[in-house]
């Protein structure tokens, strides 16, 4: 209990160092055994998504909830290639799930079953690879979002960029 500086590192990259305030234990700490690519947190459900990969105890290959005000974990949702990044629609209706296959999967949040897929690899003319490292949605939209390749066929790896708007690429300077 009191105060403590925190700062992550991932690939030899530092954030700012962060002062929080740290408060008695309300039940302790909960860990879960999982190998993950990316979370996302779902504020309005209170719920931690987790891509789980290849290498994951628990369901390779999948979205595994976690409900954070029960500390449970859900059903996992199969999605059929290896999770690398996720994304909350604007509207929170919907997670998007960027895969190694190039392939965006769309799931449904009140349902949790899958209702459509964007195969950015094959929609994207010249995009590069189709290893999909970062994904994020446009604020305010349901259904459009930019998308971060890499393709590892080439050294070094170029990453490259789009922006999808409900299906459809849309052009864009960088």
């Amino acid at each position: 209990v009191g105060t403590a500086t925190v700062q992550a590192t991932i690939d030899g990259i530092a954030s700012a160092a962060a002062t929080v305030i740290v408060a008695a234990s309300q039940g302790g700490i909960q860990t879960y055994n999982l190998s993950s690519n990316d979370i996302a947190f779902d504020a309005a459900r209170n719920l931690l998504y987790v891509s789980t990969d290849s290498g994951s105890p628990l369901d390779p290959s999948a979205i595994v909830p976690i409900n954070l005000t029960t500390n449970t974990i859900g059903t996992p949702i199969a999605i059929g290639r290896v999770p690398t990044a996720l994304a909350l629609s604007g509207d929170g209706s919907h997670l998007f799930v960027g895969s190694d296959s190039g392939i965006i999967t769309r799931i449904n949040l009140t349902s949790l079953a899958i209702d459509g897929t964007v195969n950015v690899y094959t929609a994207v003319q010249n995009l590069g690879g189709q290893i999909i490292t970062s994904l994020f949605t446009l604020p305010g939209t349901t259904d459009s979002f930019i998308v971060l390749t890499v393709d590892p066929e080439y050294s070094p790896r170029p990453n490259t960029l789009a922006i999808i708007d409900s299906g459809i690429v849309r052009p864009h300077t960088t």
